[in-house]
């Protein structure tokens, strides 16, 4: 049977289409690229969640193009442009007192998270924390 095949005597029992071949390479190519930008949002979502923990509760849709730009803007300390960015990616769809709320919503969040970073670096750094008594 080897030597057949190696003779190029034996063919497949079942030939394929071209075109059953090409759809099935491409339905490969589409799972493969799906499982990728899953585990992308997935690993997004993990970093997210430690460099801002709350930003979730303030959006829905950690992916919206809104989402996105009003991130940027935290992490790059632009806070005052948030409530701008976010009138202008929802357009009219929200009234502006919607708008208003998303922003105070937002700077809250952040200066609660802000005042959580600032009691976990003085709990970390604590001598007595360690069992050295203070000085």
């Amino acid at each position: 049977m080897a030597d057949m095949y190696y003779r190029g005597d034996v063919t497949p029992h079942r030939t394929w289409d071209e075109l059953y071949t090409e759809l099935q390479h491409v339905t490969r190519q589409h799972e493969f690229i799906t499982s990728m930008y899953v585990q992308a949002k997935l690993n997004s979502r993990a970093l997210l969640d430690q460099v801002f923990p709350a930003f979730e509760k303030v959006f829905g849709n950690l992916f919206s193009a809104t989402a996105l730009r009003v991130l940027q803007s935290c992490l790059n300390n632009e806070f005052e442009k948030v409530e701008s960015i976010i009138e202008e990616q929802t357009g009219k769809s929200h009234s502006k007192d919607w708008v208003g709320e998303k922003a105070n919503q937002l700077k809250q969040t952040l200066l609660n998270w802000a005042n959580n970073k600032k009691k976990e670096h003085n709990t970390k750094h604590s001598p007595c924390r360690d069992g050295i008594p203070p000085i």
